[in-house]
């Protein structure tokens, strides 16, 4: 979900309906989702690997990017997603070490 600001307004919207940033912006967010869902596509695909820590760490190094761009951005939905999924995997790697 990102939010659309216009005339003292704001609206929910999703990513393809971005329309008042400029395609930077929107080009931006979507290679992100796209980089976390083959990452994403990846872990499933070497679940047997044991360098859990390895995952872990270069998924948070992808997540921080994200955090930052969204609150830049003033995108508050992504922010939190963002943000959320890095605490979730910060919990999970203090959890398996």
């Amino acid at each position: 979900m990102c939010v659309n600001r216009a005339d003292g307004k704001i609206f929910v919207v999703t990513l393809q309906k971005l329309v008042l940033a400029n395609e930077l912006i929107r080009t931006i967010f979507m290679a992100q989702v796209c980089i976390h869902g083959l990452f994403g596509a990846v872990e499933l695909a070497f679940q047997n690997v044991q360098k859990k820590n390895l995952e872990l760490i270069f998924s948070g190094v992808l997540s921080s990017p994200g955090i930052v761009f969204s609150c830049m951005m003033n995108q508050p939905y992504a922010c939190v997603y963002y943000f959320s999924l890095f605490l979730i995997k910060v919990l999970v790697s203090l959890r398996t070490v």
